[in-house]
Protein backbone atom coordinates (compact mmCIF):
# COMPACT_ATOMS: atom_id res chain seq x y z
CA UNK A 1 0.00 0.00 0.00
CA UNK A 2 1.15 3.26 -0.97
CA UNK A 3 -0.29 5.16 1.68
CA UNK A 4 -2.21 7.61 -1.06
CA UNK A 5 -5.14 4.68 -1.18
CA UNK A 6 -8.23 5.77 0.19
CA UNK A 7 -9.04 2.81 2.82
CA UNK A 8 -12.53 2.12 4.60
CA UNK A 9 -12.27 1.54 8.27
CA UNK A 10 -14.79 -0.21 10.42
CA UNK A 11 -15.39 0.29 14.18
CA UNK A 12 -17.94 -0.89 16.50
CA UNK A 13 -19.55 1.81 19.54
CA UNK A 14 -21.14 0.27 22.56
CA UNK A 15 -23.43 3.05 23.47
CA UNK A 16 -24.97 0.26 26.18
CA UNK A 17 -21.61 -0.27 27.97
CA UNK A 18 -20.20 3.13 27.78
CA UNK A 19 -21.63 6.80 28.24
CA UNK A 20 -19.03 7.83 25.65
CA UNK A 21 -20.01 5.76 23.06
CA UNK A 22 -23.80 6.40 23.35
CA UNK A 23 -22.84 10.51 23.16
CA UNK A 24 -20.79 10.00 20.02
CA UNK A 25 -23.72 7.95 18.49
CA UNK A 26 -25.92 10.61 19.33
CA UNK A 27 -23.60 13.18 17.45
CA UNK A 28 -22.93 10.79 14.34
CA UNK A 29 -26.79 10.29 14.16
CA UNK A 30 -28.02 14.13 14.76
CA UNK A 31 -25.81 14.71 10.97
CA UNK A 32 -27.34 14.97 7.93
CA UNK A 33 -26.77 11.49 5.94
CA UNK A 34 -24.57 13.04 3.53
CA UNK A 35 -22.09 14.57 6.30
CA UNK A 36 -21.87 11.30 8.73
CA UNK A 37 -18.67 9.94 7.26
CA UNK A 38 -16.89 13.08 7.18
CA UNK A 39 -17.77 13.77 10.89
CA UNK A 40 -16.47 10.69 11.17
CA UNK A 41 -13.59 10.98 9.45
CA UNK A 42 -13.04 14.76 11.54
CA UNK A 43 -13.13 12.81 15.21
CA UNK A 44 -10.93 10.38 14.25
CA UNK A 45 -8.62 12.98 13.14
CA UNK A 46 -9.31 14.57 16.09
CA UNK A 47 -7.72 11.56 18.09
CA UNK A 48 -4.79 11.62 16.19
CA UNK A 49 -4.11 14.91 16.59
CA UNK A 50 -4.49 14.35 20.02
CA UNK A 51 -2.06 10.83 19.92
CA UNK A 52 0.63 13.19 18.14
CA UNK A 53 0.99 15.66 21.62
CA UNK A 54 0.98 12.93 23.73
CA UNK A 55 0.53 9.22 22.75
CA UNK A 56 -1.66 8.47 25.97
CA UNK A 57 -4.59 12.10 25.72
CA UNK A 58 -6.81 9.64 22.91
CA UNK A 59 -7.80 6.55 25.27
CA UNK A 60 -7.63 8.93 28.63
CA UNK A 61 -10.51 11.59 27.09
CA UNK A 62 -12.55 8.74 25.41
CA UNK A 63 -12.73 6.88 28.94
CA UNK A 64 -13.77 9.95 30.70
CA UNK A 65 -16.52 11.06 27.91
CA UNK A 66 -19.81 11.72 28.93
CA UNK A 67 -22.49 14.70 28.03
CA UNK A 68 -20.27 16.29 30.58
CA UNK A 69 -17.35 17.28 28.64
CA UNK A 70 -16.40 20.55 28.12
CA UNK A 71 -13.89 22.57 27.26
CA UNK A 72 -12.63 23.39 31.04
CA UNK A 73 -12.33 19.52 31.45
CA UNK A 74 -10.57 18.51 28.60
CA UNK A 75 -8.14 21.34 29.53
CA UNK A 76 -8.00 19.33 32.77
CA UNK A 77 -7.39 16.19 31.22
CA UNK A 78 -4.57 17.35 28.98
CA UNK A 79 -2.87 19.25 32.09
CA UNK A 80 -2.93 15.92 34.27
CA UNK A 81 -0.77 14.42 30.77
CA UNK A 82 1.02 17.48 30.04
CA UNK A 83 1.88 19.74 32.68
CA UNK A 84 1.51 23.14 32.06
CA UNK A 85 -0.18 22.72 27.86
CA UNK A 86 -2.19 25.84 29.19
CA UNK A 87 0.26 27.91 30.78
CA UNK A 88 3.30 28.68 28.43
CA UNK A 89 4.02 32.06 27.44
CA UNK A 90 3.48 31.68 23.88
CA UNK A 91 0.21 30.63 24.21
CA UNK A 92 -0.34 33.90 26.88
CA UNK A 93 1.05 35.80 24.21
CA UNK A 94 -1.33 34.78 21.29
CA UNK A 95 -4.15 35.26 23.35
CA UNK A 96 -2.55 38.65 24.24
CA UNK A 97 -2.18 39.45 20.36
CA UNK A 98 -5.38 38.13 19.23
CA UNK A 99 -7.22 40.25 21.76
CA UNK A 100 -5.11 43.70 21.15
CA UNK A 101 -6.12 43.15 17.56
CA UNK A 102 -9.50 42.54 18.24
CA UNK A 103 -10.08 45.83 20.66
CA UNK A 104 -12.36 48.15 19.71
CA UNK A 105 -10.07 50.58 17.41
CA UNK A 106 -12.43 53.77 17.69
CA UNK A 107 -11.48 53.93 21.75
CA UNK A 108 -7.91 53.83 21.21
CA UNK A 109 -8.12 56.52 18.20
CA UNK A 110 -9.98 58.36 20.45
CA UNK A 111 -7.38 58.23 23.02
CA UNK A 112 -9.77 56.69 25.34
CA UNK A 113 -7.34 53.61 25.90
CA UNK A 114 -4.38 51.63 24.43
CA UNK A 115 -4.44 47.86 24.40
CA UNK A 116 -0.83 47.91 27.03
CA UNK A 117 -3.71 50.03 29.65
CA UNK A 118 -6.26 47.47 29.08
CA UNK A 119 -4.70 44.44 28.43
CA UNK A 120 -2.47 43.05 31.50
CA UNK A 121 1.31 42.58 31.20
CA UNK A 122 2.28 38.75 31.36
CA UNK A 123 5.65 38.36 32.48
CA UNK A 124 7.43 35.59 30.86
CA UNK A 125 8.62 32.75 33.88
CA UNK A 126 11.77 30.99 34.35
CA UNK A 127 11.92 27.47 33.08
CA UNK A 128 11.77 24.84 35.20
CA UNK A 129 13.85 21.73 36.06
CA UNK A 130 12.38 18.00 35.10
CA UNK A 131 12.57 17.56 38.48
CA UNK A 132 10.05 20.81 39.20
CA UNK A 133 8.10 19.71 36.74
CA UNK A 134 7.49 16.02 37.64
CA UNK A 135 6.81 17.37 41.10
CA UNK A 136 3.96 19.74 39.75
CA UNK A 137 3.10 16.80 37.67
CA UNK A 138 2.30 14.45 40.53
CA UNK A 139 1.30 17.06 43.24
CA UNK A 140 -1.27 17.90 40.14
CA UNK A 141 -2.99 14.39 39.48
CA UNK A 142 -3.29 13.98 43.28
CA UNK A 143 -5.29 17.05 43.33
CA UNK A 144 -7.29 15.73 40.41
CA UNK A 145 -7.54 12.55 41.81
CA UNK A 146 -9.34 14.07 44.85
CA UNK A 147 -10.97 16.90 43.17
CA UNK A 148 -14.69 17.19 44.45
CA UNK A 149 -13.90 15.43 47.41
CA UNK A 150 -15.24 17.82 50.16
CA UNK A 151 -15.35 15.37 53.01
CA UNK A 152 -13.26 18.24 55.26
Amino acid sequence: MTGKEQRRLTLRLYPGETLGDQVALDFIDGQRAAERGPAMRELLLAGAALSLIDPRLPRLVASTFDENMNLERLKNLINSVVPGAFSSTDLNAAVMAALSANQDASTIKEGKSTPSETLPVVEPKAAKTEEEIRREETLNNGKNMFAGDDDD
